[in-house]
């Protein structure tokens, strides 16, 4: 019997314990779903505020919000004095008052009452106090508005609890009647552009005959790595304006990256990415952001120590690879609300703009893969100047007219109307890139006594500045609603066609197809078979929209147009048979740009 009620007394203390621990637990449960509530109510009134007319909105509160509403405690000599902050208050004069006779809650009932009295019968009939008010907007202007809420309860202790949510209204401006548009009624135009460089991007992976993947050092290896990639630097510029305008620019630096082929491994996890910096400049010509300057620029000159070279290798075999990109090239970038950023784009129309320079030395500044076989380097892609005049120079800009107009053609909206004009452009200079170029061995860098310079070359021609040039712009605007841009691509392709190179004018013939004859070379045991496939495609134009770009954007898409290179290196030794194979994609400068005219809000 003592041990009976002994066990008795102990289940009762547990049951004690469990009891209390479900009390509280749906204590908690409850006070979640009452604060989910609350917030509920909040987001409701806030979207009703935003809702009102702006010029209902902007003369605040009703004069008599406080006395008709019972005292607020809240507010404190005509301030919100909430979680620690005091915010000035609009509140309308008596002489131009708010009309109750058309009121809007929850700003104001045809009493002039600011509060609600809520009551959530599905949750222990829960009564909720939304109080919501109108602040002084940025910098006390009178085009914004701030927008508070703040709904009140009480908890099952008996406590007051309060949660607050607050927001910012702007003025429409433009087009609409203020008096009748809410003040997100957009009462203005959408203008978007951006423009990038471009880049050149060489991946190379390794195969069976049949296709099969392999290692990259080939089928004997113990080396896991299935691929080997490097990306050269460039530049990019974006503006984005309703009613505000965010520019920014950027340099985007390469780097190397090699991985397996599991999908359970990512580079960036294991350490296997290489380089890939970037430098940003942001600016804005709206006060409210904080975070953003109205003016932001800067320089970066980078070091030998920002980026290694990448080497692919197992100590025990004679094929292996090398990789870097061109980080060692200077760059600006700049952003500006009202600055000029560039030439062409006068003083405060908001505009960004980056650019990225030549470094004349192979390591570091012209992006390469290599393969060496039996210690003799060959250039599986390479951009260089030791094989005349050339220079490696990117810009990007992006800009958006509000009050004057472009005053050189390659930075458009040279005519401005209504609601102004975006544009953006980007231009690339490249030096000559060298595809499957034999640097070493016995036959003096030559394939068996052939194709000296290699497989392809991608160059300048004549009439070009210093290498392959590339530009475009794009511009959309009131006055610039269907204007088709120009995208230019002046230079040239040689290939070997077995007994010297061919040339292909990529001004004249702008797209289309070519294969390399096969060479070959030979270094101990070791035979390498080689050709490329060139694809070339023209330049870009892609508009679409509806006219007047009322009901929906009108939006322009331009590029350079597109080159593809891919070798195939046949490797054979007494052990085995395999396939390297190496893909170099020269994606062009490009550009967007996009309008839509402010809707009619009447």
């Amino acid at each position: 019997m003592v041990e009976l009620i002994v066990a008795m007394f102990i289940m009762g203390l547990v049951l004690v314990v469990i009891i209390g621990i479900q009390i509280s637990a749906a204590l908690t449960i409850s006070d979640a779903r009452v604060r989910q509530e609350a917030t509920a109510l909040g987001n409701e009134a806030m979207e009703q505020m935003r809702a009102i007319p702006w010029n209902v909105l902007s003369k605040g509160l009703a004069s008599n919000f406080e006395s008709v509403s019972g005292g607020d405690p809240y507010v404190d000599s005509g301030n919100l004095k909430v979680d620690g902050d005091t915010i000035p208050l609009v509140v309308a004069l008596s002489t131009q008052d708010q009309n109750l006779a058309q009121s809007w809650p929850p700003l104001f009932s045809d009493t002039g009452s600011n509060k609600q009295v809520r009551v959530d019968a599905s949750n222990l009939a829960t009564t909720y106090t939304v109080r919501a008010y109108v602040t002084e907007g940025v910098s006390g202007g009178d085009t914004t508005r701030g927008m508070a809420v703040v709904v009140e309860w009480t908890n099952h202790r008996g406590q007051t609890e309060h949660t607050t949510l607050r927001s910012t209204a702007y003025r429409g401006g433009g087009c609409g009647n203020l008096d009748t548009q809410p003040y997100l009624g957009a009462c203005q135009a959408l203008l978007d552009s951006s423009a990038s460089s471009g880049s050149i991007v060489t991946s190379v992976t390794a195969s069976q005959v049949d296709g099969t993947p392999i290692p990259l050092l080939g089928p004997l290896s113990s080396n896991a790595l299935y691929s080997a990639s490097v990306r050269t630097a460039g530049v990019a510029a974006s503006a984005s304006s309703q009613q505000v305008t965010i520019v920014q620019g950027v340099a985007q630096y390469g780097g190397s990256t090699v991985d397996d082929n599991l999908g359970t491994t990512q580079p960036a996890d294991m350490g296997w990415d290489n380089g890939y910096s970037f430098q940003v400049a942001t600016a804005s010509d709206d006060s409210a952001f904080s975070n953003l300057p109205s003016s932001d620029s800067g320089s970066y000159v980078p070091t030998s120590i920002d980026e290694d070279e990448r080497y692919v290798n197992d100590g025990g075999h004679d094929v292996s690879f090398q990789a870097l990109s061109d980080f060692l090239r200077p760059s600006t970038f700049t952003a500006d609300a009202g600055g000029a950023c560039r030439s062409g784009i006068p003083l405060n129309q908001p505009c960004a703009y980056a650019t990225i320079a030549d470094y004349p030395v192979m390591t570091g500044g012209s992006g390469y893969i290599l393969m060496y076989v039996n210690d003799n380097p060959l250039r599986l892609s390479r951009r260089i100047s030791d094989l005349g005049a050339g220079a490696n120079t990117e810009h990007a800009w992006a800009a958006r007219f509000n009050t004057s107009a472009g005053t050189l053609s390659d930075v458009g909206c040279g005519v401005l109307t209504g609601e102004g004009c975006v544009s953006a452009g980007a231009d690339r200079v490249m030096a000559t890139l060298a595809i499957g170029t034999v640097i070493g061995g016995p036959t003096s860098g030559k394939w068996d006594g052939m194709a000296d310079l290699g497989l392809v070359l991608v160059e300048g021609a004549s009439g070009c500045t210093n290498g392959l040039y590339e530009s475009v712009m794009v511009q959309r605007g009131a006055s610039q609603q269907a204007t088709v841009p120009n995208p230019t691509r002046c230079g040239q392709i040689r290939y070997w066609n077995g007994s010297a190179y061919a040339t292909w004018n990529l001004q004249t013939v702008p797209n289309g197809v070519h294969d390399t004859t096969p060479v070959t070379w030979t270094s101990g045991n070791y035979s390498i078979t080689a050709s490329a496939n060139i694809t070339v495609t023209a330049p870009a134009i892609i508009p679409s929209g509806p006219s007047g770009c009322a009901t929906d954007a009108c939006v322009i898409f331009a590029d350079a147009g597109g080159i593809t290179i891919t070798a195939t290196y046949v490797i054979s030794w007494p052990a085995a048979t395999y396939v390297v194979t190496s893909v170099t994609t020269i994606n062009p400068p490009s550009a967007t740009a996009s309008y839509k005219a402010a809707p009619d809000a009447t």
